[in-house]
């Protein structure tokens, strides 16, 4: 095996010019080097080529270096906007980096959204063969994989069926079995399992594995950070487009749940988080969460407290039979509670254009002292999701002299709920 780094990255960044969307023609950019010009002119000020106001550039990573040798699976953390996907999509060539170098030596086959790749009006076959060519295999090796990578995804009956009209459940399935069972040297795989069923996942963590002990390079971005410490031998986490930690995936973790514990917050502005393209390029467009508030007391949320949250949504089309779901997670991201619009008889009907709010209460959670997660979804039908944040908020729940005695119980025995007892015999 090598002992040169399966990736090396050096001085990386990137940056956005903020109020551009690109340059798609030649009489823009004709027209904004004559605006440039005239206001650089007027203002006196000499600039040099490529720079930019400071106030208008928004610097996505920082200079980022870091090395991964052959074999090692490497996990990275950190808050939305952190710049984790921002250096995915550069690592696998989506993106063009602002400054520094990258060096991959192999294939990268990279899962960052939902059927990258996939051409919605190709069949499921077609794809695969298509997204083998792409990276760089011939028909022969796809063909020894195909039975395999169509078994694993789940989706034999409908794999002469356009892709299009696949849910976004069966178009995750197919899209990672590709990316899997191709034997690329590197695997990057960003948040996109989150859509997949308990089950599947579970299959998806198992398949990552077996890449790491075949000796390949795995890249993993997750919020659920007990997958993380499972999978990864080794850990980044990302602030600011910053790295501010590597090393060991425990360490890594305790080190960012301590940084989370200094940034609770009672609302967030859904609408400025990122969205992944969980069922294709409309993830987001068609119904969208726009902001989440909690309710608390005077001093913060006590054990024991009933949870509220008001959930505000904006529904850019028409939309019916839409179900809502909150998830309230632990720090490692592992679901704690799971609460369904649908199972209270509550499901949205939307019209064009139409803005709202939803109001849930989770009465006597039981949560013991600590920072917790909340996860929101939205979906309409059978698995079409159209909106899915897996870190829409964290929050801190406290203790209180009242209820150290059940808080430490909680701590120790987990959290209790209401059961029934009944004596045999």
């Amino acid at each position: 095996m090598s002992s040169l780094p399966v990736i090396d990255v050096q001085g990386l960044g990137k940056s956005y010019n903020l109020g551009e969307i690109g340059v798609t023609t030649l009489r823009e950019s004709f027209s904004r080097f004559c605006e440039g010009f005239f206001v650089r002119k007027k203002a006196e000020a000499p600039v040099r080529s490529g720079e930019r106001q400071e106030g208008r550039v928004f610097h996505a990573l920082r200079d980022v270096s870091f090395q991964v040798p052959p074999g090692q699976a490497l996990g990275l953390i950190g808050p939305n906007g952190a710049g984790k996907s921002t250096l995915l999509k550069i690592l696998s060539r989506i993106t063009r980096p602002t400054r520094g170098t990258i060096t991959l030596r192999g294939r990268c086959a990279s899962l960052l959204e939902v059927g990258t790749g996939f051409h919605p009006d190709l069949t499921g076959r077609e794809n695969v063969f298509m997204n083998g060519a792409l990276l760089g295999m011939s028909i022969g090796e796809v063909k020894a994989k195909f039975d395999e990578i169509v078994a694993f995804s789940g989706v034999e009956r409908f794999i002469d069926t356009p892709v299009k009209r696949y849910s976004s459940g069966m178009y995750v399935r197919l899209a990672f079995a590709v990316a899997a069972h191709l034997e690329p040297e590197i695997l990057v795989v960003d948040e996109v399992l989150a859509v997949g069923d308990a089950a599947f996942q579970s299959k998806c963590l198992g398949k990552m594995q077996e890449v790491g002990k075949q000796g390949r390079t795995v890249l993993f971005v997750s919020h659920n950070l007990a997958a993380v410490k499972e999978l990864t031998d080794r850990c980044l986490v990302l602030t600011e487009g910053k790295i501010i930690f590597d090393g060991e995936p425990e360490a890594a973790a305790d080190f960012y749940l301590q940084e989370a514990r200094n940034v609770t917050a009672w609302e967030a502005d859904l609408d400025a988080l990122e969205r992944r393209d969980y069922m294709g390029p409309d993830t987001g467009l068609h119904w969208r969460f726009t902001g989440l508030r909690m309710g608390h007391g005077a001093d913060g949320l006590y054990f024991g407290d009933t949870i509220k949250v008001e959930l505000d949504y904006h529904s850019i089309r028409a939309q019916e039979d839409i179900t809502l779901t909150l998830h309230v997670a632990d720090n490692y991201g592992t679901k704690i509670i799971t609460c369904r619009s649908i199972d209270a008889g509550v499901k949205l009907r939307c019209a064009a254009g139409e803005k709202g709010s939803v109001r849930l209460e989770i009465p006597n959670p039981g949560l013991p002292p600590g920072v917790y997660l909340l996860k929101v979804n939205a979906v309409s039908g059978l698995e079409v999701y159209l909106d899915l944040l897996p870190e829409a908020m964290r929050f801190e729940v406290i203790s209180s002299s009242e209820t150290d005695y059940w808080t430490q119980a909680s701590r120790q025995d987990g959290i209790r709920l209401p059961s029934r007892w009944e004596r045999l015999g």
